[in-house]
C-alpha cells in the first residue's frame, strides 16, 4: 500500500510479562501471513499465535504486531508476527 489512509499509533503500557528492549530488533518471532477475509481470520490467527507459543512452551516477548503489505503484483496481505522467548 503505497498511500496509506492512516497510521494508528497506540502507547503501550510495560508489564512485567512483557519486555520491550527495540522494535528494531526482536531477534526470535513467529510469523504468519493472512491472504484474504481478513476480518474474520486475524481473530483465528491472533489465538493461534498465542495457543502456538502455549503448545511449544515459549513466553511472549512483544505485543502482536500487524502489517497491511502490498505485493508487486497488487495482492494484499497481513502479516501477524510476535516476539518470542
Amino acid at each position: 500500500m503505497n498511500n496509506p489512509t492512516a497510521e494508528l499509533f497506540i502507547p503501550i503500557e510495560a508489564e512485567e510479562e512483557i519486555n520491550f528492549s527495540s522494535y528494531f530488533l526482536n531477534d526470535r518471532m513467529i510469523m504468519t501471513r493472512l491472504t484474504d477475509d481478513f476480518d474474520a481470520q486475524s481473530q483465528v490467527t491472533f489465538w493461534e499465535l498465542l495457543n502456538y507459543i502455549e503448545e511449544h512452551e515459549m513466553s511472549r516477548k512483544t505485543s502482536i504486531f500487524i502489517e497491511f503489505k502490498e505485493t508487486n503484483a497488487g495482492q494484499t496481505n497481513v502479516e501477524m508476527s510476535v516476539g518470542v522467548q
